[in-house]
This record gives structure tokens, C-alpha cells and sequence, in this order.
């Protein structure tokens, strides 16, 4: 596999997971990450066009982290009620988020093994995070609600 299908892999995986997040962010936070989203959801757009199997494959996957959010959410609440640290919780996304980058070239190398992989990819960057936000250390705390 050349360079430039390994970028376009990792381009489509990042466009993605920004363009859900980046819409959420416009309409919570600041109108300027309209930008970013619109320009997601053009390159979203333009894969379904081009290859329709890999638009389904981002449905899974989307829907594949709605439900892991949900568990990730409850989890890492607790966690944040309990003292986590801001450091612990940087390295830990970063962290997936590189296991999610690197899984999302992985999966999307087939438009068959993307709709099966894809949505793999995202519990385990998910489920990355949990477990270093839990062996990271930080400042715990009393567990006061």
C-alpha cells in the first residue's frame, strides 16, 4: 500500500470522528468549528458518493460510539467524581486517539472489513481510554458527591 492511500485511510477515519464532534462543539461552544464540521461532512459526503459501503461502515461506526459513550460516560464520571487528573485524562485520549487513527487505516483497507472494523475500532479507542485513565496516576481524592 503506497503513502497516499495510507493518508487518504487515516484522513477518511479522521473526518470521520470530526465531523459528528466538531457539530456538537458549533452547537455548544462557538459557532467558528462550523467550519471544520462543514468541511467533515463534505469529505463524508464525497466518500459516500464514492464508495457507498464505507458510508454504511461510518453509520456503524457512529452508532458503535454512541453506545460506547454511554458506558465510557458512566464509567469515567465516576472516575472524575473520585479526583482524576487533567494530565492523566490528556494522555489517556491522546492515546486513543492514536489507537483509533491507526485501527481506522487498519479497517478501512477493505470497504468489507470496514464495516465490521470500523466500528471495532471505535469501542477499542474508547475502552483505550478508560483503561489509561484508570492506571494513569492522579490525584485521588475522597469520593464526595
Amino acid at each position: 500500500m503506497d503513502a497516499r492511500g495510507t493518508l487518504g485511510r487515516a484522513g477518511l477515519a479522521a473526518a470521520g470522528a470530526t465531523a459528528p464532534l466538531a457539530t456538537v462543539a458549533a452547537l455548544l461552544t462557538s459557532p467558528a468549528w462550523i467550519v471544520l464540521a462543514v468541511a467533515s461532512w463534505g469529505a463524508l459526503l464525497a466518500v459516500a458518493v464514492r464508495a457507498p459501503r464505507l458510508a454504511v461502515a461510518w453509520g456503524a461506526a457512529l452508532i458503535a460510539f454512541v453506545f460506547g459513550l454511554f458506558g465510557h460516560y458512566a464509567i469515567a464520571v465516576d472516575h472524575s467524581l473520585c479526583g482524576g487528573s487533567a494530565g492523566a485524562t490528556a494522555l489517556s485520549a491522546a492515546a486513543a486517539a492514536v489507537v483509533y487513527l491507526v485501527g481506522g487505516v487498519w479497517a478501512l483497507r477493505t470497504p468489507t472489513r470496514a464495516l465490521w472494523a470500523w466500528p471495532s475500532v471505535v469501542l477499542l479507542g474508547l475502552g483505550v481510554h478508560l483503561l489509561l485513565l484508570f492506571a494513569l496516576p492522579g490525584t485521588h481524592g475522597p469520593c464526595e458527591t
